[in-house]
This record gives structure tokens, sequence and C-alpha cells, in this order.
């Protein structure tokens, strides 16, 4: 088994850069699951994972390819709300704070190109307390 990041990514099926999203998401240090760095064709490293992060990726596979569609489309308030089973008030409340582009009046508004893409629903659930403890990695 290959613990190369593109191939584990392959694996997962999911993009490299999602793998490092979710990672800083919720709370794992991605560094610290580094073993070790191969020095590839071009001078470019890549990165190779501990084997037991491997294993909770695969563990984990189909929660991190839901997040991984949610990432990188866009959604409104409501869509967040409807995913993660909130109010809407309160995730309102959350993007008011931590997305202020949004709110410029105080009222939603998306932007002209994409709409809180790159924007976790899942991670904005885990923040207001949702329970993950599912996705706990020691």
């Amino acid at each position: 088994m290959s613990r190369v990041l593109s191939s584990v990514a392959f694996q997962v099926g999911v993009r490299q850069s999602t793998i490092k999203h979710f990672c800083n998401g919720f709370d794992i240090n991605y560094a610290d699951q580094v073993e070790d760095q191969l020095l590839c064709e071009f001078s470019m490293y890549r990165d190779v994972l501990k084997v037991e992060f491997v294993d909770y990726l695969i563990k984990n596979k189909n929660f991190i390819r839901k997040f991984e569609t949610d990432y990188y489309n866009d959604k409104t308030p409501e869509i967040i709300a409807k995913t993660v089973k909130q109010h809407i008030k309160v995730i309102d409340m959350y993007l008011k704070c931590n997305y202020k582009k949004y709110y410029p009046k105080g009222v939603f508004v998306p932007a002209d190109k994409y709409t809180l893409r790159y924007v976790s629903s899942y991670v904005i659930d885990y923040e207001l307390g949702g329970n993950y403890n599912f996705l706990n990695y020691q």
C-alpha cells in the first residue's frame, strides 16, 4: 500500500488538497502526519504519510468525499443549514462573524463569481459544536 499523498488521495477518491483542507478544518495537524518526503523529478517533494493516518483516511473516506463535494461547491446559508441540520439563524450569525464580506450591510449578498465556495458546511457545524467524534484522530 502506497503512503504517498497522491496515491492515498486517489485511493480515498479525493483531491490531494481536500485531505489538507480536511485536516485544517478538523484540527488535525497535517505536518504531523507526514513521515517523510520523497524528492522526485523536477526537485518536487512528495509527502509520505504515516501508516496510521492512511488507515484513518481510508476508514473515513465516505465522509471525506462528502466534505470534498461540499467544500468545492457553491452554497448559500440556507444550503449550509440544510446540509448540517442547523437552524438558519445560527448559520447566519456564524457567517456574519466569520465571512463578513458576504454581509456588507448585515444581509447575505453572494459574491459575483461564487457563493461560499471553499467554505465547508461540516467545519462550520464542527465549530458550532456539532458531534464529529467519529473523526477523532490521535
